[in-house]
């Protein structure tokens, strides 16, 4: 799900590339609507989301999810010291907040890495987290 064709569009070649099937949704994240999920991957998209509404993604998360599913997120790190390179930078204890205590969700890890080589980051990519929730 994206708003924005062009990323969906550049989504769909880097899939085709590779030979795998995705059914893409252009459209608003807090809108779609889909029976729960066994797996989920969030390459980029919990960390701009949550700045509109932070609670609301992350129950829209635990909604699309079956109980016992998997959530595996890269998200920009705030270890990272460049300045205009990557993602909103998120603190580890932000993630913590956002999904510890009472939430649908359970933090399985959460590990320091960076993203990919890419066109737009280059051969020297910057930090983020990876991180691993199961919805309970």
């Amino acid at each position: 799900v994206d708003l924005i064709p062009a990323a969906l569009e550049r989504a769909r070649q880097a899939a085709s590339r590779e030979g795998v099937e995705v059914n893409w949704v252009c459209g608003d994240a807090f809108e779609f609507t889909a029976p729960a999920f066994d797996f989920m991957f969030d390459l980029q998209c919990w960390h701009v989301l949550r700045e509109v509404d932070e609670p609301r993604v992350v129950a829209k998360m635990g909604e699309l999810l079956r109980p016992g599913g998997v959530v595996l997120m890269l998200v920009g790190s705030d270890e990272e010291e460049r300045d205009n390179l990557g993602p909103p930078k998120v603190a580890e204890s932000a993630i913590r907040s956002a999904f510890a205590g009472g939430g649908p969700f359970e933090i399985l890890s959460i590990v320091p890495s960076v993203f990919d080589v890419s066109a737009v980051y280059g051969k020297d990519p910057p930090k983020c987290w990876v991180v691993v929730l199961k919805r309970v």
